[in-house]
């Protein structure tokens, strides 16, 4: 992918003008593109095209100082051929039309190729598009941060926690993509055939509108924002830290002040960190959290793994038909806990993947669906749709607020967050991981005291079925690269929680 970054400092003049937005192909311009492959393509067999073009911009900043803000850029364009039953594919960065002709007659010589070393049954066509509408997650407020307003913003943050005599580092990240997919069906015989469909050219060698050019029976257009922000306040002598981050589509969402102001609290609160004994304990999961220990789930719903007994899904042995039988359709973890993904949800507000139908995972505690790709649903199930695991999903269950969890806890731990998991055994799902981001000792209803970091060692599993009680759900910081995976959970009260070890120098 190609990318270009630029390194600014808030201190130093900037050539962008504020009122400036990240250059997007937008619909039009990928059916150019798409045209463009559509007249270069000659014989029989189906032609793929999937456009992704991607926007970031960011500043960061460390030891109350503004470091550098960086643009990227990235454009991909990948292009299928799928002949005699053999697939060729490659992608490529460059959108002029000699750099697209170059592909295609790569794609199409290796697929030619293989189908005649293969001799097998045509394959089944490609799954089909989508058919959703489009969900709302694209924001106008987060394309329109320019640098100098992110400058501006970083400023006034790293303002309060100077305020209050603390360190602080974070990031603040504008993201926005637009994807298209492009499946042509059996095209012609001959390139002269397609003369009419084809689109004009310019002299500067890129694709444009050819007019009525009307070449892509069927087409999918999607695009979405994405921001994030995430800060640590550690207190000067080096005995406390906080940290405070969320992510959304829409940057609206995101108050910096109210992520200041906790992440300063947590820090100040954990200035002298007590020794906890470890033990099972009773917990309040924050829902970062959470989500951490929902997402080791979510992304282990595998069905073929389950089936063959390597699962903790599995549930016993079938010796006629060779298989393991699952838990599909029996409880797993405490009836009020449902887990699912809706592309549509709009607070999840995440893009509908090709071919993928809103799925609930877990239904008031029992498994209900286990992921499987398309091969598995065709020569298994009769079916043409894979169910994909999604790395997104919304996790809910109750209404019960933190501060309530807190009074009505007798002993127990206030967790922020959990990190650094190793799985130590797949069938039970036990893991082996870091707190993080501050702990604190409950005693009587109240918060008594901060620990240090402890690790843990239990399932999520056997987590989720010791509830006590299930907060509302809310949006979480969870991070995006290329991919946009907001996680929507609440947070819990677990009443037997291994924490095993204490660990002082995180």
């Amino acid at each position: 992918m190609s990318s270009y970054t630029s390194r600014i400092s808030a201190d130093s003049p900037v050539s962008m003008h504020p009122d400036e937005r990240p250059a997007m192909l937008e619909k039009a311009g990928m059916e150019r593109i798409a045209n463009a492959v559509y007249t270069m393509t000659s014989g029989e067999g189906r032609t793929e095209i999937r456009i992704d073009n991607s926007w970031r911009g960011d500043i960061r900043w460390g030891r109350n100082t503004v470091g550098i803000t960086e643009e990227h850029v990235d454009r991909n364009v990948l292009i299928v051929r799928r002949i005699g039953g053999t697939v060729a594919f490659k992608y490529t960065n460059q959108t002029s039309p000699s750099a697209l002709r170059e592909v295609v007659q790569f794609v199409e010589h290796s697929a030619r190729a293989g189908a005649k070393r293969i001799i097998r049954p045509q394959m089944p066509s490609a799954p089909r598009l989508l058919e959703t509408p489009a969900p709302a997650i694209w924001s106008e407020a987060t394309v329109g941060v320019a640098v100098n307003e992110r400058a501006r913003i970083a400023e006034s943050v790293i303002s309060k926690f100077k305020a209050r005599d603390v360190l602080s580092s974070g990031f603040l990240e504008w993201r926005c993509l637009e994807s298209m997919s492009f499946s042509f069906g059996d095209i012609h015989a001959s390139q002269p055939g397609a003369g009419e469909h084809a689109p004009e050219q310019n002299s500067n060698d890129e694709p444009t509108d050819g007019g009525d050019s009307n070449a892509v029976p069927a087409s999918f257009y999607v695009r979405h924002t994405h921001a994030q922000c995430s800060m640590t306040a550690v207190h000067p002598s080096g005995t406390g830290s906080g940290w405070a981050g969320l992510s959304s589509f829409d940057w609206r969402a995101i108050d910096c002040d109210a992520l200041v102001a906790r992440a300063i609290d947590k820090c100040l609160s954990s200035t002298t960190p007590g020794v906890l004994e470890p033990g099972r304990y009773t917990a309040i999961l924050e829902p970062q959290a959470v989500s951490a220990l929902a997402t080791l789930i979510v992304n282990s719903l595998d069905r073929v793994t389950a089936e063959r007994g390597a699962s903790a899904y599995a549930y016993q042995p079938d010796q006629q038909l060779n298989v393991w039988r699952t838990r599909l359709g029996m409880k797993i973890v405490d009836e009020r806990i449902t887990i699912r993904h809706d592309p549509l949800d709009p607070m999840l507000g995440v893009l509908p993947m090709r071919g993928l139908r809103p799925v609930v995972w877990i239904e008031q505690g029992k498994l209900m669906n286990l992921a499987y790709s398309q091969a598995y649903a065709q020569q298994v199930l009769g079916e043409d749709v894979a169910n994909l695991i999604r790395p997104s999903y919304r996790m809910e269950g109750g209404t019960t607020p933190v501060e309530e969890m807190i009074q009505t806890t007798k002993h127990g731990v206030l967790i922020t967050r959990l990190s650094d998991f190793i799985v130590l055994k797949r069938t039970e799902l036990l893991v082996t991981g870091q707190t993080h981001g501050g702990v604190w000792e409950i005693r009587d209803g109240r918060v008594l005291r901060a620990v240090h970091n402890m690790r843990f060692t239990d399932s999520p599993l056997l987590a989720f079925n010791t509830i006590d009680a299930v907060g509302p759900a809310v949006p979480v910081f969870a991070p995006s690269t290329d991919k946009l995976t907001p996680l929507v959970v609440p947070p819990i009260k677990v009443s037997s929680f291994a924490l095993t070890a204490s660990s002082p120098s995180l």
